[in-house]
């Protein structure tokens, strides 16, 4: 989702390509992606996070000289983290978050435990050149099962405050700068990198940032998890598809706009969409609309599409994001700009948290025989809409024979493969006289 609070590092945990991997989506420089050492001992929650459930190491494969290193020039650092502790008595402290070598060499640790003022609680531990004593805790009280937003701030001028669900729970001054911090310390989740301070639980949401957030900012942050809504959706299209996946070929050809592509007509779409460079494994931009009802639109967003079919929010994996709307039940509806629009068959809960609505199944798609069966029961939208009149003639082969061999972002490139050729009209033949009940609104 979009952070306009720029940290550093953002972890969302939402389920890439590779399951092995928790994706750095803060779009600030290069990602620093985390591994998983041993799949078995997590799980992927349907909706978003990453439950713990058995000691495991989640950690960059090198350095995390990006907050290393921006953190020692500004002298101040905030760590964000919602999460969800398996239980109450964990002890070590056991690491939730944690810039070290070992237990005993870090930059700075986010755990719980008792601290080392015998308080247990959310403890972080901060090196700096005063000292690394003594850490700064939460109250007890802070620490429960539910989901809680935990940030640590420290100020340039070594004002240190943790923050519960918005509210500051503790504060403390820490002497000292942070010129002292390793370069070559990595980031690891759920663990030290020793391997024995364990953290089991779910977690949610972790940023770092290379500044103190105020306490404004960190309201919104917390206000923006819970009012954020996030729409989770499989589709494919028809066009590109071959062997269980789709082409990338406008990806590979450089041939995707920067900017959403639905401002024009018949959509009129005036969103802000726009990335600087495209993410990994994308197919093409992609319409999608909340809807109350099968005519009114609540809200709507420009996203991509992934070739495995996931619709993902610009980062390239995120789920896709909707503010100022309330949770609740809608309809999904998604277009594209040359194949038949769909909408889901009923109303599906869209919350911070939603289930997956797998599109690609006909149970799930709205109408009769309003996409196309690509066998093993998996349904994509048809392809060969190329005059966007929502419904598939012969007319729609005319742009294509009058585009032939025009190569780059074309609408009469069915297939997407970058080049029209006379293999699109295939489409266009196949799925003749094919229609949507979808109707476009603005």
């Amino acid at each position: 989702f979009e952070n306009k609070l720029s940290p550093l590092v953002l972890y969302d945990f939402t389920n890439g390509i590779d399951d092995n991997i928790v994706y750095d989506v803060s779009c600030n420089g290069t990602p620093l992606n985390l591994t998983i050492s041993d799949l078995s001992a997590v799980t992927w929650l349907n909706g978003g996070g990453l439950s713990v459930n058995s000691s495991v190491s989640i950690v960059s494969e090198t350095s995390a000289a990006k907050i290393n290193n921006r953190c020692k020039i500004k002298n101040s650092v905030s760590v964000e983290a919602w999460l969800k502790p398996s239980n109450t008595i964990q002890e070590g402290p056991a690491r939730i978050i944690s810039l070290s070598n070992d237990p005993f060499n870090r930059n700075i640790t986010l755990g719980q435990g008792a601290g080392t003022s015998n308080i247990y609680g959310y403890d972080v531990r901060l090196r700096t050149t005063a000292n690394g004593f003594p850490s700064v805790t939460s109250p007890t009280s802070s620490v429960t099962t539910n989901l809680t937003h935990v940030v640590y701030t420290r100020s340039s001028g070594g004002q240190v405050k943790i923050y519960i669900d918005g509210i500051e729970r503790s504060s403390a001054t820490i002497g000292g700068n942070l010129s002292n911090w390793d370069d070559t310390f990595k980031l690891i989740l759920a663990n030290e990198m020793s391997g024995d301070r364990p953290w089991l639980g779910e977690l949610h949401k972790v940023a770092i940032y290379d500044y103190a957030l105020n306490n404004d900012e960190v309201i919104q942050s917390y206000e923006e998890f819970n009012n954020t809504l996030l729409v989770n959706i499989n589709v494919i299209l028809e066009g590109p598809y071959n062997a269980g996946v789709m082409s990338t070929d406008l990806l590979n050809n450089n041939a995707i706009p920067l900017e959403q592509t639905y401002s024009m007509e018949p959509w009129g779409y005036n969103g802000y969409e726009k990335v600087t460079e495209m993410p990994n494994d994308v197919v093409d931009w992609v319409l999608v609309e909340l809807r109350s009802d099968d005519t009114t639109v609540v809200a709507k967003r420009a996203a991509f599409l992934r070739k495995d079919g996931q619709v993902v929010d610009l980062n390239g994996i995120s789920k896709v994001a909707f503010k100022n709307i309330s949770a609740g039940n809608y309809f999904v509806a998604v277009h594209h700009r040359n194949h038949l629009s769909i909408m889901s068959s009923e109303k599906v809960l869209v919350t911070n948290k939603s289930q997956l609505l797998d599109m690609t199944k006909q149970s799930n798609i709205g109408g009769e025989d309003t996409a196309s069966d690509l066998g093993n029961g998996v349904f994509a939208m048809y392809a060969g809409d190329t005059n966007c009149s929502a419904i598939i003639t012969y007319a729609d082969a005319m742009s294509i024979v009058q585009e032939n061999t025009s190569i780059g972002y074309k609408i009469a490139d069915v297939n997407l493969s970058g080049i029209v050729t006379f293999a699109d009209v295939t489409s266009v033949v196949n799925n003749n006289t094919k229609a949507t009940n979808v109707k476009l609104r603005k």
